[in-house]
C-alpha cells in the first residue's frame, strides 16, 4: 500500500468537528493497511489515535517558516507517496 504524510493542527477531540473528522480519516487510512505519518504541532500528549501503521511526530511547535528545514527533514526521512 501507500506511505501517506499528513499535516494537521487539529487534536483528535478538538472542540471543532474538522479535528474529529481528520483523525477519523487518518485511523481509516491506517486500517485500510496504508503506512500513515502525521506530522502536527499539537503535544503528543493530547493524541490518544494509535494503530499500527500510524505514526505521529512533532518535529516543529507550529507552522512557522523558520520550522520549514524540521519538515523537509521529515519529508526526506520518510519519503511519503502521497
Amino acid at each position: 500500500m501507500a506511505r501517506l504524510l499528513v499535516l494537521t493542527d487539529r487534536p483528535p477531540d478538538d472542540t471543532d468537528w474538522k479535528g474529529a473528522l481528520t483523525w477519523r480519516i487518518i485511523l481509516a487510512l491506517a486500517e485500510s493497511h496504508h503506512e500513515v505519518m502525521v506530522v502536527t504541532p499539537v503535544e503528543l500528549e493530547k493524541i490518544h489515535v494509535t494503530h499500527p501503521r500510524l505514526l505521529v511526530t512533532r518535529p516543529v511547535s507550529s507552522w512557522r517558516v523558520d520550522q520549514m528545514p524540521r519538515i523537509a527533514k521529515v519529508l526526506l526521512t520518510f519519503q511519503p507517496q502521497i
